[in-house]
C-alpha cells in the first residue's frame, strides 16, 4: 500500500511540473504581446525632471549601494566558510565580493564610453521617418 501512495504521489508531481512548465511558456510567448503596448502621443520623456530624478536615485540605490551591501555579505560568507572550514566556498564567497563590489564601476565605465552618467540618464530621441512617426 506504501508502494502505491510513492507512486501516485511521484506522478502527482511530475503532472503539476508540467503543468508548470506549459504554464510557464504560454506566459513567456504572450507576454511579449502584452507588454508591447503603444502609447498615443508624441515622446516627451524629456519633461520628466521629477521622475528623472527617482530613477537617479534608483540607479545610485541599486548599482552603489545595493552593491556595496551584497559584496559585504559576500565577504562575510566567505569568513563564515573559512570558519566551517569549507575552503572552496571561502574562494567562491571572496571572488564574488569583488566582482559585486566592482560591477558599479564597470557600469559608469561602460556608460562614459556610450556618453551617459547611468543606466537611466540616456536622454536620446529616436529618429523620426517620412511622416513624422516615431520608429520603434
Amino acid at each position: 500500500m506504501n508502494q502505491i501512495m510513492r507512486g501516485r504521489k511521484r506522478n502527482d508531481e511530475l503532472f503539476l511540473l508540467i503543468l508548470l512548465l506549459i504554464t510557464s511558456v504560454v506566459l513567456l510567448f504572450f507576454s511579449v504581446d502584452v507588454l508591447a503596448a503603444k502609447l498615443p502621443g508624441q515622446n516627451q520623456h524629456d519633461k520628466l525632471h521629477a521622475a528623472g530624478t527617482v530613477l537617479r536615485f534608483i540607479d545610485i540605490g541599486v548599482f552603489v549601494w545595493g552593491a556595496r551591501i551584497f559584496a559585504g555579505l559576500a565577504i562575510m560568507s566567505a569568513g563564515w566558510a573559512l570558519k566551517e572550514q569549507k575552503f572552496g566556498v571561502a574562494v567562491i564567497s571572496v571572488i564574488a565580493a569583488l566582482i559585486i563590489g566592482t560591477a558599479p564601476k564597470w557600469v559608469s565605465n561602460i556608460f562614459e564610453i556610450g556618453g551617459g552618467k547611468g543606466l537611466f540618464s540616456q536622454n536620446s530621441q529616436p529618429p523620426k521617418n517620412n511622416l513624422g512617426a516615431t520608429n520603434v
